[in-house]
């Protein structure tokens, strides 16, 4: 148990359930990637030009097919 110093704003917060936190950071439009075992911020990514993200979620992408 431990607390991870983050610059900014942090909202929301999911994990990849492979040991990694993805958390969004509003007021830096930002966001970060986490290793919760180390307390450590692993990256961080610019938003920019996007102002103030909102809301994070992660998901299995699916393969769509078209036929006609």
């Amino acid at each position: 148990m431990g607390t991870i110093q983050v610059d900014g704003k942090p909202e929301f917060a999911v994990t990849d359930e492979k040991g990694q936190v993805f958390v969004n950071v509003e007021d830096k439009s930002g966001l970060m990637a986490l290793d919760p075992n180390k307390l450590e911020v692993k990256s961080r990514w610019p938003l920019a030009p996007c102002e103030e993200p909102t809301g994070l979620s992660i998901g299995d992408c699916f393969p769509v097919a078209a036929t006609s």
